[in-house]
């Protein structure tokens, strides 16, 4: 038997180490006390951000409805509009502020997380062991990447 066939055969179907990998990996994510303080982060910053949004939109709205006032006095008092309407600010704009926020912050925290994978398995020294299987390194590091996600 030649080594390509020896490395298919302990590769299994293709794919058992990478998904063994991501299944472990989502099972710590799942159990550990940080993915719920990640939680607790992101609706934090998405409940001040959509507040934050939505102050902005009503003082929009006020803006818009003085405009309209002032073009109403205008065209009663010479009898002939401006030509000119303004723009009524959209609701959607409310949530600008969270799609500026979430960005940044998703990329920060999956730096943090990324980091704190590796450290953690450092420091439980699980990392050698987990090498000494027949797993490849790219599986590992696939299937960590997908169990995070």
């Amino acid at each position: 038997m030649s080594r390509k066939e020896e490395k298919k055969i302990s590769r299994g179907n293709g794919n058992s180490g990478l998904m063994n990998v991501a299944r472990k990996e989502f099972s710590d994510h799942l159990q550990s006390k940080k993915l719920l303080i990640i939680f607790a982060l992101f609706f934090l910053i998405s409940a001040y951000s959509l507040h934050v949004g939505i102050e902005d939109y009503q003082r929009s709205l006020e803006r818009y409805k003085d405009h309209i006032v002032r073009i109403e006095e205008v065209e009663a008092e010479h009898g002939v509009g401006t030509g000119w309407m303004p723009e009524r600010p959209s609701p959607l704009g409310a949530f600008i502020w969270m799609s500026m926020a979430m960005p940044l912050l998703g990329a920060v925290l999956a730096i943090a997380m990324g980091f704190d994978v590796v450290t953690k398995e450092k420091q439980q020294r699980t990392l050698k062991t987990l090498l000494s299987h027949p797993v490849y390194r790219d599986e590992i590091i696939n299937g960590k990447a997908i169990g995070g996600i």
